[in-house]
């Protein structure tokens, strides 16, 4: 599965539908971490998604870690 990082501003539109993303996908994630970020001014999310999941989110949502990078980073279709 394709791993990626979201990482959407703090109380932001992005980080409102980041969440809702992480709930509609919940049981179709192979993994997700716990919020990375200071949630003051970032949110950081690693997921490994279906692409297809992952094709719903859009740029703005979307960050690159070394984590995310490692392997099957996701890239969109």
């Amino acid at each position: 599965m394709p791993r990626a990082c979201l990482m959407p501003d703090a109380h932001t539109p992005e980080a409102a539908l980041a969440e809702a993303w992480l709930r509609k996908w919940r049981r179709a994630l192979l993994f997700r971490s716990d919020d990375l970020g200071c949630g003051c001014c970032v949110h950081i999310w690693r997921v490994e998604a279906p692409a297809h999941a992952l094709d719903e989110l859009p740029d703005t949502v979307l960050g690159n870690d070394e984590w995310s990078m490692e392997r099957d980073t996701y890239v969109r279709r």
